[in-house]
């Protein structure tokens, strides 16, 4: 865990994957009220406060969450000041911290049941549609994220064959749930549903 002061009242605390790890957290578990999101915001308050001269426990407090290719960041930063302390009992029921994530709220797939493979170029984006099934093609998408291309396919019981044929032709796995939000935030997207699996059916033709 890093944690950088950038002003008087804003901090960035940035977690590696295994720093989530370490601290038993898988972000797309956690309940907006739930007791393990606020143990896991007030051991970051903790060491904030330990770290840094920003007292978090005054005031209100507004905390964004950011996916990045190592994990995540979280922005932390006081809207008003309150010279009043806090405990960690009292910590339990405050409604001004929040974890605020990247949504884009078009998709039409839930988050959650999705994997999201990163590939290289267009040829290997090729061989995958070359290879996964029309009905799996239905449950998945496809998006350009700057000079790369990511794929994401339902996870269930059925998708089993799919995920080794990703793993062949992809160059990385996102282990971090937040990242299919930012690639559907910032990435371009190509082709999903029955676009993406007659698109499939167009590449197979080729061959």
């Amino acid at each position: 865990m890093h944690i950088e002061q950038l002003e008087k009242n804003k901090v960035k605390v940035t977690l590696t994957v295994d720093d989530l790890h370490m601290m038993d957290i898988d972000i797309s578990t956690l309940g907006n009220e739930s007791v393990k999101l606020n143990t896991f915001l007030f051991n970051i308050m903790e060491k904030v406060k330990e770290e840094t001269d920003f007292n978090p426990y005054g005031g209100q407090i507004l905390m964004e969450a950011m996916p990045t290719a190592e994990g995540v960041s979280i922005f932390v930063s006081k809207v008003l000041d309150d010279d009043r302390k806090i405990t960690k009992t009292a910590f339990k029921n405050v409604k001004t911290i929040r974890a605020k994530g990247v949504v884009s709220g078009t998709s039409e797939i839930d988050a959650d049941v999705m994997e999201l493979f990163y590939i290289e170029n267009f040829d290997s984006v090729c061989s995958v549609l070359r290879e996964l099934k029309y009905n799996t093609l239905l449950k998945c998408e496809l998006y350009k994220l700057e000079d790369e291309y990511c794929m994401m396919v339902r996870r269930d019981f059925k998708s089993v064959q799919s995920m080794g044929v990703l793993w062949e032709f992809a160059k990385r796995r996102s282990v971090h749930s937040m990242q299919k939000d930012f690639v559907r935030e910032h990435g371009t997207l190509i082709a999903k549903g029955r676009k993406l699996a007659n698109m499939g059916k167009g590449v197979k033709s080729l061959y």
